[in-house]
């Protein structure tokens, strides 16, 4: 499953759960997990929940949705965002406001948004932190690309987006964006804009101080072997940033 989501009967939360996939044909699909007396879970027939826009969906590749329910997570609208894998499109941004049942026509989401494996949470003060690995599309991109392979696009690697639930809806760029590490491409002996885009599928966890604590993998030394001469591989990293000290950081640098 690309995301979980809570689902509400009655304006109310039920232990009921939509979870999102995809095939290789990039059709997505939904699928509800509930639970029977016992605690037994089960799940229901998978369901093709977005065929009624099947064209921009297969255009964008569509896949790896996150899922954000309004008003710090207790509202009654759904925000889609997705990955969108072709790179011949921004990702894709949708609404539903009858818990999943249906959604609205996609749009592409602003520059800032653009990537892969979203995943979101609110912080105290009920802003988004959304963690993806970038992927820039456009001039700047196809300047700064370093492998044929990519075709002009390329990756800043791992990053995160500060903005609210209105930004989404809106279509902004959101308030700011952070480079939470950068992910070093072979050669690499310092951070640059281009980044090797082998990062995400982040855990977010926001602390009850409003400290958010983000995992993913990356390649994140310049390294290219170990003291042991083998070669250097990904691993695990974990990240705690407050907004309070970003904001403050911001402040400054806008002096």
């Amino acid at each position: 499953m690309a995301s979980l989501t809570q689902l509400k009967e009655n304006g109310k939360f039920v232990d009921k759960w939509m979870g999102f996939f995809h095939d290789s044909d990039f059709h997505n699909y939904k699928t509800i997990l509930t639970f029977d007396e016992d605690g037994n879970f089960h799940w229901s027939v998978p369901e093709k929940y977005f065929a009624e826009h099947r064209e921009i969906e297969k255009e964008s590749n569509m896949c790896e949705v996150e899922v954000i329910r309004s008003e710090n997570g207790v509202g009654d609208e759904l925000c889609l965002i997705s990955r969108s894998n072709s790179k011949k499109m921004n990702s894709l941004v949708s609404f539903s406001n009858d818990e999943g049942k249906t959604w609205s026509k996609p749009k592409e989401a602003p520059a800032a948004l653009n990537g892969e494996r979203h995943k979101a949470d609110y912080t105290d003060d009920g802003r988004l932190f959304i963690t993806f690995r970038s992927i820039e599309r456009g001039e700047r991109a196809r300047k700064n690309a370093k492998s044929s392979a990519k075709k002009g696009w390329m990756s800043e690697g791992w990053i995160a987006w500060v903005g609210t639930y209105d930004d989404l809806k809106n279509g902004n760029e959101g308030q700011y964006r952070i480079k939470l590490a950068h992910i070093y491409t072979d050669k690499q002996k310092k951070p640059e804009y281009y980044a090797e885009a082998d990062t995400g599928y982040c855990g977010n966890v926001v602390l009850s101080d409003g400290t958010v604590v983000t995992s993913t993998y990356g390649k994140f030394s310049p390294d290219e072997k170990t003291s042991d001469n083998k070669k250097l591989k990904t691993y695990i990293a974990s990240k705690r940033i407050n907004l309070k000290d970003t904001d403050a950081l911001l402040k400054l640098l806008n002096k």
